[in-house]
C-alpha cells in the first residue's frame, strides 16, 4: 500500500479532493486517474474513505462535489436531473484538467459513482464515455424513473421537488424519463462497467437496473466486461464489499503505476 496526500483544489470552478498516492521506490510512476461522485444531498467529503482505499491500491483519486452539492450548494431543493447531468458533462474538463499532472496517466481513467454517483456514471456513459476506459456503479441506475416511483421516492416526494399534484408529478416524471439514460442504450460505449446494487434497495431498485444491464451486455463483444451483481439482503445503502470489488474492478482494468 501507498501512502497518499490530500489536497482541496478546484478545476473549472469544480471543488474537489485531489487524491495522490505517493511511491518512494518509484518516484517517476504513472498512475490511472480514478473519478468518485457522492450520493443525492451529499459531498465530497463523506466518500473521502472510499477514495483513500483506491488510492492506496496505485490510483490518482478525484473527488469532486456534483453540482448543487457541497461547496456548490444553492438554495432550495437540488433539482435531481440537473445534478446527474452537468456533473456528468464535466467529467471530460476534469479528465482534461489532470491529463499534465505530474504522475498522471490520462490514458487510463475510471469513473465510479454511489447511489446519484452512480446514476452520473450511467449519465456519463450514456453520453458516449469518450474518455472513460473503465467504470463502476454503486447502488445507482440508468432508470431515473423507476427511482421516483421507488416507496422510499414517494415517500420523499416534497424534499425530492416532485409536484404534489397528479398533473405536476406527471410533468415531472416526464422530464425525468426525457433524461433517463436508460433511454440511450445505443450510446454506451463498451467499456468495462461493474454494476452493484442491493437486492432490497427500496429506494433504487435492483431489477430495473438488471434488465437494463441485461440489453447492454448484448451490445458487448466481451459480455464478461460488464458485470452486473445484486447483493443478497442489502437495501440502499454501500457495504464494504461493494467498495472492495470497485476497488479490485479498477485495479483489474485500469492496472497499477507504470
Amino acid at each position: 500500500m501507498l501512502d497518499v496526500l490530500v489536497a482541496r483544489r478546484r478545476a473549472g470552478g469544480v471543488p474537489l479532493l485531489d487524491l495522490a498516492p505517493r511511491d518512494p521506490a518509484a518516484p517517476g510512476a504513472r498512475f490511472p486517474l480514478v473519478i468518485l461522485v457522492h450520493g443525492y444531498s451529499n459531498f465530497k467529503e463523506l466518500n473521502l474513505a472510499q477514495g483513500y482505499h483506491v488510492a492506496r491500491g496505485g490510483f490518482r483519486v478525484l473527488l469532486p462535489d456534483a453540482w448543487g452539492h457541497g461547496e456548490r450548494a444553492t438554495p432550495g431543493i437540488i433539482d435531481f436531473v440537473d445534478a446527474c447531468n452537468r456533473t456528468a458533462a464535466e467529467i471530460d474538463g476534469l479528465v482534461d484538467g489532470w491529463a499534465g499532472e505530474p504522475g498522471v496517466d490520462a490514458t487510463r481513467v475510471g469513473l465510479g459513482g454511489f447511489s446519484m454517483g452512480g446514476c452520473i456514471t450511467f449519465a456519463y456513459l450514456a453520453g458516449g464515455g469518450r474518455k472513460v476506459t473503465a467504470a463502476a456503479s454503486v447502488i445507482g441506475s440508468p432508470d431515473w424513473v423507476s427511482i421516483f416511483e421507488s416507496p422510499d421516492a414517494k415517500a420523499q416526494a416534497a424534499e425530492l421537488g416532485v409536484p404534489a399534484d397528479a398533473a405536476g408529478r406527471a410533468a415531472y416524471l416526464a422530464r425525468v424519463r426525457a433524461a433517463q439514460p436508460a433511454g440511450r442504450l445505443d450510446a454506451f460505449p463498451p467499456v468495462p462497467f461493474l454494476v452493484q446494487v442491493g437486492e432490497k434497495d427500496t429506494l433504487v431498485p435492483a431489477a430495473p437496473v438488471g434488465e437494463f444491464c441485461g440489453c447492454l451486455a448484448k451490445r458487448y463483444p466481451d459480455p464478461s466486461l460488464l458485470r452486473f451483481v445484486a447483493h443478497p439482503g442489502v437495501g440502499h445503502g454501500e457495504t464494504v464489499g461493494m467498495n472492495v470489488a470497485l476497488a479490485a474492478w479498477f485495479t483489474q482494468h485500469l492496472g497499477g503505476p507504470r
